[in-house]
Parts: C-alpha cells; sequence; structure tokens
C-alpha cells in the first residue's frame, strides 16, 4: 500500500516552496522520491514521532524540493530491498480520464440483487481529482434500474450510483457523460434467478 496524505498540483505551491512537512502513508519499509525524473529524497518510517504504530507514515518537508518549475511526483516503496508499489502524482493539475467502476460485473435477475457502481474523475495516472466538478449525466439499458440521481453532481471527485437488476436476464448498459471528459460505459450481466422454493 501506498498513498499520499496530501494533494499535487500547481495551486499546491506557495512562495515558500510548499506547504512543508506532509504524510505519505505505506506499510513499505523504505521510499525514494523522484522529482522532474531525478531522486530528490529517500525517507524511511517516522517511528520516533509514532512509535505504537506498526506502520508509522513518512513524512516529507515539501519544502526540500525545488518545485519550479512544477511537475511530476514519483513515490517509489519498497520492501526489504525490493521495489514493490509505485505512486505517481501528476503536476498538470488536470482533468483527464472519467472513470465508471460497478463493484460487480454481473447479478441475480431477481429484482432485487444490486451493485454500487464509482464514478470519478482522476489525473493521467489514476489518481483522484479531489477538486472536480461538473454534472454526469447518466443513462441505462436492459434489465435493469438506476438508482441515484441523475444527473450526478461529483462531491470531492467521485461519487456512486447503484444499479439494480429487473426480475429477468440480459446486458444492462450504464453509459455516463462528462461535459468535457466524454463518454465512458460498463455493461452488467443480468444471469436468470433461480427458481423460489416455496
Amino acid at each position: 500500500m501506498l498513498q499520499a496524505g496530501f494533494f499535487w498540483s500547481s495551486g499546491d505551491k506557495s512562495e515558500a516552496g510548499g506547504p512543508g512537512n506532509v504524510p505519505i502513508l505505506s506499510n513499505c519499509d523504505h521510499l525514494k522520491i523522484y522529482y522532474a525524473g531525478q531522486l530528490k529524497l529517500e525517507l524511511d518510517p517516522d517511528r520516533k514521532t509514532f512509535p505504537h504504530l506498526k506502520h508509522p507514515p513518512f513524512m516529507m518537508d515539501l519544502g526540500n524540493l525545488p518545485l519550479n518549475p512544477w511537475g511530476d511526483l514519483k513515490i517509489e516503496g519498497f520492501l526489504k530491498g525490493k521495489l514493490a508499489k509505485t505512486l505517481t502524482l501528476s503536476g498538470s493539475g488536470k482533468d483527464t480520464d472519467l472513470k465508471v467502476m460497478p463493484d460487480d460485473t454481473e447479478l441475480a435477475g431477481d429484482g432485487r440483487d444490486t451493485t454500487r457502481v464509482a464514478l470519478m474523475v482522476t489525473d493521467e495516472y489514476g489518481n483522484i481529482m479531489p477538486f472536480a466538478t461538473g454534472a454526469i449525466s447518466l443513462s441505462l439499458t436492459g434489465p435493469g434500474e438506476l438508482i441515484g440521481e441523475n444527473p450526478f453532481a461529483l462531491a470531492g471527485g467521485t461519487g456512486a450510483v447503484w444499479v439494480k437488476a429487473a426480475e429477468s436476464s440480459g446486458t444492462v448498459r450504464l453509459t455516463a457523460k462528462h461535459p468535457y471528459l466524454g463518454s465512458r460505459s460498463i455493461e452488467i450481466r443480468i444471469k436468470p434467478a433461480p427458481p423460489e422454493l416455496v
């Protein structure tokens, strides 16, 4: 696991060279920080400040990074000397992609089976853009029902609706349309439900 405990975009930059100490959350035992393609920092967990935690956060002082010009930040996480995870944060600050992700791609056609579908706006590396806005229009075809707001307003760059299967079988197709990122579609198979025993 490797997660930044801060937002990374050109709006975070200050005249002092950054917002100061920020946490990086991980169960890795060592981190390497790259800025503009060059290795700038190496970090170990902050066990001194957080001695009671099994996996203490890594604390990074952004004041130690030359943040002009602003660019991408890459964090590599290592376990026992081997690269285990890489996280890249975009410096562009641009909303790049709309993701539509169902928890399940198959439901029972019993009129009750339901799944959550998460929607999010991300940067080019798949990170949620927390300040993304826009109303997403949803359309559904096939033996199912959409549960949730339509159009759907993002909150913190993400949100969810639900799809409920009808008492039928076939394929449900859900299409989400963003004002400037275009449309994305997913399909959920509705399989025949077994007969109920009376």
